[in-house]
């Protein structure tokens, strides 16, 4: 089975989100993608496109306990701080919260 050739508007649709074949081109050229010409077409193969796709992926790190109790308690401090902001706020308009009036008396 031979390896298909891709024309630059299929890699830009495939491999580019749909951009433009001039991106294409530019992007062959300036990423030195392996590409042939064919009666002045630029011809790239699949299995060089699939590569240079894949060098391009970047695969998130899993996250470790450590770094999944810090982001959990940075985002509760957040929200711990904004919901004192919006207290303090809503004390100066002069507004004051039913049931905290309730613990004043």
């Amino acid at each position: 089975m031979s390896d298909r050739s891709l024309t630059l508007q299929e890699f830009a649709e495939t491999y580019l989100g749909g951009k433009s074949t001039k991106t294409a081109k530019r992007r062959v050229i300036t990423d030195h993608i392996p590409y042939h010409l064919d009666h002045g077409h630029m011809l790239i193969l699949q299995s060089d496109a699939e590569i240079w796709r894949d060098a391009r992926t970047i695969t998130p790190a899993a996250l470790d306990l450590k770094t999944m109790l810090r982001e959990i308690s940075e985002r509760e401090l957040k929200k711990m701080k904004h919901d004192v902001k919006e207290k303090a706020r809503h004390d100066r308009s002069g507004n004051r919260d039913p049931q905290l009036s309730r613990c004043d008396s």
